[in-house]
């Protein structure tokens, strides 16, 4: 199969993008939860926003590369989706619990559940991505 056509392409990008803009959304629930909490931070906590905030950017920069078909973008989307998996993991983990279901509604915890198995998937088609494009290189 071949993944570095344009179609895929444009997928790619697309996928890309969005986990950029669920990211986003993270990071700014992140930040509410950090400015709600009382007393101090801890240092885990501003490590997990900034290592949040640096894999959002990078997502991005993937995002915007991934016309140019270089591998280095696809290993920017590599790194930068495993950087976005924990707190894409604590948003669905927590959208799993029926109260926030029946207070927020399917449409909300939909939007929760989702940048999980996207960023799944956009660390799968990254990694096959790159192989694809370093054995085409060498």
């Amino acid at each position: 199969m071949n993944l570095t056509g344009r179609p895929i392409s444009i997928a790619y990008a697309v996928l890309l993008a969005g986990c950029a803009g669920f990211a986003l959304r993270q990071t700014e629930g992140i930040m509410f939860g950090i400015g709600e909490s009382p007393g101090a931070i801890g240092f885990a906590a501003g490590a997990f926003l900034s290592v949040t905030v640096l894999s959002t950017a990078a997502l991005a920069i993937a995002a915007l590369g991934s016309w140019t078909r270089w591998p280095v973008f696809s290993l920017i989307g590599i790194v930068s989706a495993v950087g976005i998996l924990p707190t894409a993991t604590f948003f669905f983990r927590q959208t799993m619990n029926a109260t926030y279901w029946q207070y927020n509604g399917p449409w909300a915890a939909t939007a929760d559940i989702l940048p999980f198995f996207l960023d799944i998937a956009t660390v799968w088609l990254s990694w096959l991505r790159f192989r694809q494009l370093t054995r085409r290189v060498s």
